[in-house]
């Protein structure tokens, strides 16, 4: 080979070496509107009260719009079923359905959902729509876990991992029998160091009130978001506590949490507003939303 031709190939093999091993660029800042709800309460239309007509999924959708959009994250941070019968499990069935609709991204397992054995639970999961995680629920008979603890879901470049988890205070009278709940710190403490890597930004949905939620975030940097549900009132203000910016909805159905991120880059999230807004009768109930069997079908108790 003549000396030319010779440099030219090493040259060429060069700037392909180069192109694999250069560090990725970073991407560009991205806004995130996220939005959640919790305690829906198997409420897909209004509250049926005698006055002040408030909530339902079927308002909520036409507030935050249908289907996944772009720079948009839909979550619901647990307790969206009614209860454990076995109406209101098919009533959580259409509520499921109405969360795809609306373009929901994943459904945190609260502590109404916990009142269902694993059997139920696992059906639930295969036929859900939407992707529902939690990190800590565990079945008793060989302690794996129920559901998926985390997803991560894309916008552009970013990617952003949805983690679950419940506070097991409060559940023990009411937890199915196949069923047990392993510490938040301890499965988090175990998760986290492996998802960072994978993520340029983690959200945690955690079924707990406001104290549970405070220690999570001052012992785990890693959490650039915080989304409470387990409280006895909506959040008044957005909260930040070590890394992560908190804030908790509640109310059946009757509140929507609006969160408005700004990611700078990998780990770094930026709060630029948030808050909770009522879900009122200003806003009209959205066609199509509402897929719930016939009254008739089921009795017309389950529905009231």
């Amino acid at each position: 080979m003549k000396r030319g031709m010779w440099v030219v190939a090493v040259a060429e093999l060069a700037l392909v070496a180069w192109s694999i091993l250069r560090p990725a660029a970073a991407p560009q800042p991205a806004q995130i509107n996220l939005f959640f709800t919790a305690d829906v309460h198997g409420r897909l239309v209004p509250c049926g009260c005698f006055s002040g007509q408030l909530g339902g999924l079927t308002r909520i959708a036409t507030m935050i719009g249908l289907g996944q959009l772009p720079g948009v994250l839909k979550v619901d941070v647990g307790d969206a079923i009614r209860g454990s019968a076995d109406y209101e499990v098919i009533e959580y069935r259409a509520i499921q359905q109405a969360f795809a609709k609306i373009g929901y991204e994943a459904l945190n397992v609260g502590h109404r959902e916990a009142q269902l054995p694993a059997a139920t639970l696992r059906e639930l999961k295969r036929t859900s729509p939407v992707p529902m995680i939690s990190a800590n629920l565990r079945e008793r008979a060989g302690g794996a876990l129920v559901f998926e603890p985390y997803r991560i879901v894309k916008r552009g470049p970013w990617r952003i991992a949805l983690v679950g988890v419940m506070d097991a205070r409060g559940l023990p009278e009411s937890l199915d029998e196949s069923l047990t709940v392993e510490k938040m710190d301890v499965a988090l403490g175990r998760l986290l160091p492996e998802l960072r890597p994978k993520a340029d930004a983690i959200v945690l949905l955690a079924f707990a009130d406001e104290a549970a939620i405070t220690v999570l975030a001052r012992q785990f940097y890693e959490l650039d978001v915080i989304l409470g549900g387990k409280v006895k009132q909506p959040s008044q203000q957005l909260v930040r506590e070590n890394r992560s910016v908190i804030l908790a909805t509640t109310n059946q159905a009757r509140a929507l949490g609006t969160l408005k991120l700004r990611l700078d880059s990998p780990g770094k999230v930026t709060a630029l507003a948030g808050e909770v807004v009522l879900v009122g009768e200003d806003a009209p109930q959205q066609a199509g939303v509402d897929r719930r069997p016939a009254r008739a079908a089921l009795g017309a108790r389950q529905f009231g």
